[in-house]
């Protein structure tokens, strides 16, 4: 039984510190109950939908893949009215294949004749490098937060396994000094000749913003950044080389050098590699209605696999996307798009961009991602490349399966979106001050709700000046429902498994907490805090969409106390297994009724 009863003591009003009379008290009970029945409410609805599922529309005009490898040299492009109904349909044994990418075999494979190129090259490692024409390849191209790109390219093995871009050090970053537009590493680093461009990635600020950008080595063993950063740059940060010879030291590295690939041959068989030989978008749709993906795979391309702009019930069934250097699917302002089985894994960016319905409104875009799995989006660009950005009001994300993510698997923009019945494993395995759901920045996101998820080890390396939580509410998020979720090893640094940072009005219900050194954490703005940030013309410019629109007051009624009531949480009945610290940093306005 799903359904959930609050507690005859939050009922009453007595937790708030006075008698059941006190009409602040019965207030805040009243709106922290409404946000947890509205939770409710989602949820049902959802089950309702369930039970009742849109029907099939009948295609109007059908394409047939045939199976095996399709290649795309161009984008395939359909728009319009005239292509309402389309079915592109692959294979029924699901062999049919998009691929913009080309597999070089061994054979195509030889010895450098260049000694000099050769001689770059650690010397454990000489005897294994092989080359063959890149036919234009640009690895060095810049990407990451800041960077208005989102392309890149990754190569594979024939077998489809990830090949590492030559780099130092092999995993994670070294310490840096930045001055003058100059980096250097504080321990010592490869020698990489004067005048040889390279990629240099970091986190040149803050440990949750990663870029990497097209740097040149310099006579004195630093590197020049060629191009700016959003963000800026720290005097200390910490970073990594990439794609020349000298920081190419393992089995299965690979770099490009005037305009040929090399690579040291990976341990036991060699059957050649997969080069993304196509730069573009696959697959567009554009305003067509009712178009249908079925049991297609799209891969290999340095741009996006799929785009769809205001494609209202479009349906992706069965669908694999992997090897993208771009994002994998950006489906935007489709309202009523379906996901269904799915697969995605190996994309340079974000897997799945989606959005639909109208904020001003509140009305539901009907957006849902069932039963998909997501495998280790942001291979390039680390940070703000989340498996699924779900964006607008009104989506579903439910019984899908998220693993290995270096950032966030999910983050949330909008309002009144369902997440349920999801397992989350190995999220935030890089990035600093984030969670594996993330929703951060504007106080009007409400009505989101969490809902029976299973969340397993949060964190990796040691990079946490904040820390990483399993669901972050970041700057003013109020009015989510946190409901039945389980959090396995989910907190790390300051962070618990739960963490908020301001907001007010959230409802931590019924969840259990298992090997996490913290439970639920809060940050709480003091008066000053708040007065400054409402002050400011971003979040004035955000608030708007709530002034003008009667419909957020009729549905998220505390939305008005955001300058006056911060700090009002609700933990109610939740369980606690071996976590040393429950909750930490509630304000003295939280309501707690834990067992």
């Amino acid at each position: 039984m799903w359904k959930m009863v609050l507690s005859a003591t939050l009922a009453s009003g007595a937790l708030f510190g006075g008698p059941a009379g006190d009409k602040l008290a019965q207030e805040r009970t009243g709106l922290l109950t409404q946000v947890y029945t509205r939770g409710l409410a989602r949820i049902a609805q959802d089950e309702a939908s369930r039970r009742n599922p849109a029907p099939r529309v009948r295609p109007t005009r059908v394409i047939d893949l045939k199976p095996g490898v399709n290649p795309v040299g161009a984008t395939l492009r359909f728009d319009g009215a005239a292509q309402d109904g389309l079915l592109i349909r692959g294979a029924a044994d699901g062999s049919s294949v998009l691929s913009g990418e080309e597999l070089g075999p061994a054979s195509a494979f030889a010895r450098p004749s260049d000694a000099r190129v050769l001689e770059r090259f650690p010397s454990a490692v000489r005897a294994r490098v092989v080359c063959t024409p890149a036919g234009g390849l640009k690895p060095l191209q810049g990407y990451g937060v800041g960077v208005p790109r989102t392309c890149g390219v990754l190569v594979f093995d024939a077998e489809g396994k990830l090949l590492p871009h030559a780099r130092w050090p092999e995993a994670g970053c070294r310490p840096t000094v930045w001055k003058d537009g100059v980096f250097r590493f504080v321990d010592p680093a490869p020698a990489v000749p004067s005048g040889t461009p390279v990629l240099a990635y970091g986190y040149w600020r803050y440990f949750w913003a990663d870029a990497a950008l097209p740097a040149e080595a310099t006579a004195d063993g630093g590197f020049r950044l060629l191009e700016p950063h959003g963000y800026g740059f720290a005097e200390k940060g910490i970073a990594a080389l990439y794609g020349v010879p000298e920081v190419a030291d393992r089995p299965g590295a690979w770099c490009v050098v005037d305009d040929v690939l090399y690579l040291v041959k990976p341990e036991g068989a060699f059957n050649g590699v997969r080069v993304p030989r196509f730069g573009g978008t696959l697959l567009k749709l554009a305003n067509v209605r009712n178009a249908r993906l079925e049991n297609v795979t799209l891969c290999g391309t340095q741009g996006t696999a799929l785009e769809a702009e205001g494609c209202a019930g479009l349906v992706l069934d069965r669908v694999r996307i992997r090897r993208a250097g771009g994002n994998g699917a950006v489906l935007r302002n489709c309202t009523d798009a379906r996901l269904d089985g799915c697969a995605f894994a190996e994309t340079g960016h974000t897997a799945l961009i989606l959005s639909g319905g109208d904020r001003a409104t509140l009305a539901p875009g009907g957006m849902s991602v069932r039963g998909c799995r997501f495998a280790r989006p942001g291979r390039l660009q680390r940070t703000y490349t989340p498996a699924i950005l779900l964006e607008g009001c009104g989506g579903t994300v439910a019984d899908c399966a998220f693993d290995d993510m270096p950032s966030s698997a999910l983050r949330i923009e909008g309002n009144d979106h369902l997440v349920r019945d999801c397992t989350f494993t190995r999220t935030v395995l890089e990035s600093d001050d984030q969670g594996t759901v993330d929703i951060w920045g504007d106080p009007t996101y409400r009505g989101n709700v969490f809902f029976r998820n299973t969340f397993r080890d949060v964190g990796g390396d040691g990079n946490n000046g904040c820390g990483r939580a399993a669901i972050r509410f970041d700057d003013m998020i109020s009015g989510m429902a946190v409901v039945s979720n389980t959090f396995i090893r989910c907190a790390q640094g300051n962070f618990g498994a739960v963490q908020m940072n301001g907001g007010h009005y959230n409802a931590i219900v019924g969840n259990v907490f298992v090997d996490c050194a913290k439970g639920v954490t809060c940050g709480p703005w003091g008066e000053g805090k708040w007065s400054e940030v409402l002050a400011s013309d971003e979040v004035r410019r955000k608030r708007r969409v709530a002034a003008e629109n009667p419909v957020y007051a009729a549905r998220y009624p505390e939305i008005d106390r955001i300058a006056s009531e911060n700090g009002v949480q609700l933990l109610e009945g939740n369980v606690y297994r071996n976590v040393p610290v429950r909750h930490t940093g509630l304000s003295k306005e939280a309501l707690i009724r834990d067992p």
